[in-house]
């Protein structure tokens, strides 16, 4: 296949990745257990290892090939949205942690959450601009 790697299909696998780490935050601070998690516990470590390794390879292919100006400009704007988005979202969460309003369970949450929504946001912001073409 010389199919050629998009931005947007990169930035996808990143938006992916983050969800993940949400997931795997959620097998880390959970206080129960159930028979099924380990099973899915199992079946996440594999798929993630599996879409770890096709992300590199794509990442590779795509760093390979003649960047698109306008698309690395538009990356670079949507980047810095979703960077002042996560800034105030960890300010956000170290205060709240401070003043005894979350615990550190319900804080990793919250820097989890907001990691995995600077990239929807990341996402969506480069769509926006790419197809306007700001």
């Amino acid at each position: 296949m010389n199919k050629k790697v998009t931005l947007r299909e990169t930035m996808i696998e990143s938006v992916i990745l983050a969800f993940l780490l949400v997931f795997y935050y959620w097998m880390w601070a959970r206080t129960d257990w159930k028979s099924y998690y380990e099973t899915l516990q199992n079946s996440v470590g594999i798929f993630t290892f599996v879409f770890f390794l096709m992300t590199a390879e794509r990442v590779r292919k795509y760093n390979r090939e003649v960047k698109d100006e306008f698309a690395v400009r538009n990356l670079k704007r949507s980047d810095s949205i979703a960077m002042k988005f996560f800034v105030v979202t960890t300010i956000i969460s170290a205060w709240l942690s401070v003043t005894s309003l979350l615990d550190n369970r319900e804080t990793g949450y919250l820097l989890v959450g907001s990691v995995a929504a600077a990239m929807l946001i990341r996402f969506i912001a480069f769509c926006i601009m790419d197809s306007k073409g700001v």
